[in-house]
């Protein structure tokens, strides 16, 4: 399973990557995740900007600029990655983000299909998400002196 530092190298790699880049297609190849991909989904990304990539836990936050929330976690396996649309699928590809003019795709791959991608009506929504999961203090965020003690 990636642990945080993987998953905060994901997030720091795909910033300069997706920040501004507009959704134009979700593609769901048939393999299922943990939990399954609500087709609604799809067409509510359509024509979505993103704002911006950011982590909480191991969850990738994918904000769009519409306040709808892309949720996503690698499970075990899971990977998360920019190609060009020329470039051979990989199998066991989960979803496809087409962005701009579909010269680029996010492509999320997880062979053990562990992981998950869940969409969100806004930010306050994810909140509530997250309060429920009674997650621990970001490592970024601990103050220094807690470290002191």
């Amino acid at each position: 399973m990636p642990e945080l530092p993987e998953v905060e190298t994901v997030v720091r790699d795909l910033i300069p990557l997706l920040t501004l880049k507009t959704i134009v297609k979700v593609e769901v190849p048939g393999k299922k995740l943990r939990r399954p991909w609500n087709p609604l989904w799809s067409q509510l990304l359509e024509n979505q900007t993103i704002e911006k990539v950011a982590r909480r836990g191991k969850w990738i936050i994918i904000s769009l600029r519409s306040n709808l929330q892309l949720l996503i976690h690698l499970g075990m396996t899971g990977q998360l990655c920019v190609f060009n649309q020329t470039e051979p699928r990989q199998s066991h590809v989960n979803l496809i983000f087409s962005l701009d003019r579909g010269v680029e795709e996010l492509r999320f791959r997880d062979i053990r299909r562990f992981g998950s991608a869940d969409l969100f009506p806004s930010q306050l929504a994810l909140n509530e998400f997250f309060e429920s999961r009674d997650l621990g203090p970001e490592p970024f965020n601990i103050p220094e002196d807690y470290w002191l003690n």
